[in-house]
């Protein structure tokens, strides 16, 4: 799909969903944010949330897995540009299924590139209750047409 093909307020609903673990939990913040509340159930249970939860970089990579097992438009990109207004609402905990809605918001053409067109989506994360965990604001560099 191309930049003309895209329509704003478009939604896509993640049709899979990703279970986090305890174990994937703890390994994935012991390399990338080792925080002891992220890392060590004893040390969660003292913190002001009282248990483990995962860390946002973690929660923002399982958001990124559904929106690209899911063809998020199925978008012809470039590349990456950004994300804006990351909103982190309430802890993800292990043992909590999370789901992905994203909004097409904004497109322009590029300024730069002719060619070539910048498009944002508003990414939600929910757990199975339908909570949401997570909003922020993922920016992409896309192909105009099949001319690449």
């Amino acid at each position: 799909m191309h930049y003309h093909q895209l329509q704003i307020g478009e939604t896509l609903i993640s049709s899979s969903s990703y279970y986090l673990s305890e174990q994937e939990l703890i390994e994935f913040a012991r390399q990338w944010d080792p925080q002891p509340f992220h890392i060590c159930i004893q040390a969660a249970k003292q913190h002001q949330i009282g248990k483990l939860f995962a860390s946002s970089v973690h929660t923002i990579a399982i958001a990124t897995k559904l929106a690209h097992d899911n063809l998020y438009f199925k978008v012809e990109a470039v590349a990456g540009l950004g994300i804006d207004e990351l909103k982190m609402l309430k802890p993800v905990f292990a043992g909590e299924t999370l789901s992905l809605k994203i909004e097409l918001i904004d497109k322009r053409l590029s300024k730069s590139q002719p060619n070539k067109g910048v498009i944002t989506k508003k990414m939600f994360v929910t757990n199975q209750d339908g909570e949401l965990k997570m909003t922020f604001l993922s920016s992409a560099l896309v192909h105009v047409s099949d001319e690449i």
